[in-house]
């Protein structure tokens, strides 16, 4: 999109000012419900969207209103009981101001939920950004620029919560000896068994979990779009060749 263009060249001209603003989403101006409201979506929303938020100006608003919004997201309907359920709490406010809020942001996030702001646009612009999906996950698969809370997030160290890169003698862990074929760019292994291509000292080579969309491997939903990660061909739309979905 022009806009995302837009955004990331101003970036590029004043990322050596701490004050300087990015509005990932600058058409978005719908009014906000009550803080009660909002406060029950964004502790619901953190279990399948870490950084789950309605600030429009982040990077992941499109990804947060997507769990709210796509009704035929595998998500979806325990998002709204648990965040319903919240909401039943706020005693005193109007539910009409979050049916408000909640209808023209969804009308919104189906108009624009294929803009193309993302982290992958902006890479070296500002440390404020990282790639989203292995924050809390601990299971030592973040790449470098990954976000994270904990160095259990990374394949090397968690660094004011971004991974950092990984040392050349180290290797994360998870695919060492099992023989499953599903160790990605830098896992620990054995034998080449242990690798979606081969091991090399210790460590696989092939395909990086940077390059790919994390957001469907192991689900086995068969929606996972070319070049998202994958364990196997459910993960996928069509095919998983060597970890990615065709």
């Amino acid at each position: 999109m022009r806009n995302s263009l837009v955004i990331c060249a101003a970036i590029a001209t004043f990322v050596s000012s701490a004050a300087a603003a990015v509005d990932c989403n600058p058409s978005y101006n719908v009014p906000p419900s009550t803080t009660c409201f909002t406060n029950c979506n964004i502790q619901t929303g953190q279990k399948w969207v870490p950084g789950w938020t309605m600030d429009h100006t982040s990077p992941l608003f499109l990804d947060s209103l997507a769990l709210m919004c796509n009704k035929a997201g595998p998500n979806y309907m325990n998002f709204m009981t648990n965040a319903g359920m919240c909401m039943a709490k706020c005693t005193g406010d109007d539910p009409d101001l979050f049916t408000a809020e909640f209808t023209a942001a969804c009308a919104w996030w189906n108009k624009h939920k294929n803009d193309s702001f993302t982290v992958s646009i902006c890479p070296t612009a500002t440390d404020s950004f990282c790639q989203p999906g292995f924050r809390g996950k601990k299971n030592g698969r973040g790449p470098e620029g990954a976000c994270c809370s904990h160095s259990d997030d990374c394949q090397e160290s968690c660094i004011k919560g971004k991974c950092n890169a990984p040392i050349a003698t180290t290797c994360y862990t998870g695919s060492e000896g099992r023989g499953n074929g599903d160790g990605y760019n830098g896992a620990c292994c054995e034998t080449s068994d242990d690798c979606w291509e081969s091991c090399v000292k210790g460590k696989c080579n092939g395909p990086s979990l940077a390059t790919c969309d994390i957001g469907f491997i192991g689900k086995k939903t068969g929606k996972g779009p070319k070049n998202s990660c994958c364990n196997s061909n459910r993960d996928c739309k069509n095919s998983c060749v060597k970890g990615k979905c065709d």
